[in-house]
């Protein structure tokens, strides 16, 4: 075998997720985002979900999803949150599923203890959820 170097291995990633292998430009946005092998870039994790994510893959659409919900790398942006989580969702990830109910549970909770009355995002699952817990 060869000696292990993280900084080469992540150096052929980068070439790999450049052509567009959505598996390489996933595998950077998580090494990105914890900081493993490398010094830790919340905006270049983002870059790269997103780039994933565009593709179809529905772990990074979820982890967009958390990005923009948490302000990780952008600023928060609970719409795009749930455009990401809404989409991973449709694609039957699970976590995204939840993530999903989780965001409208304490946005229902918002809408009863400040009386707005209303629901921000609209998609199958949060008026799903809208209808069944929050009246």
């Amino acid at each position: 075998g060869v000696p292990e170097n993280k900084k080469i291995a992540v150096r052929w990633l980068t070439l790999a997720a450049d052509q567009g292998i959505i598996d390489a430009q996933y595998k950077l946005a998580l090494i990105y985002q914890t900081g493993r092998d490398i010094p830790q870039d919340y905006e270049a994790a983002v870059g790269w979900y997103a780039l994933a994510a565009k593709q179809g893959h529905g772990v990074s659409q979820n982890n967009l999803g958390v990005m923009y919900e948490i302000g990780r790398g952008v600023s928060p942006d609970y719409t795009e949150a749930v455009k990401w989580y809404s989409t991973a969702a449709e694609n039957g990830f699970s976590r995204a599923q939840n993530n999903l109910g989780n965001f409208n549970f304490i946005q229902c909770s918002y809408n009863r203890k400040y009386n707005t009355g209303r629901m921000k995002h609209s998609n199958f699952y949060s008026v799903w959820f809208y209808i069944f817990t929050c009246k």
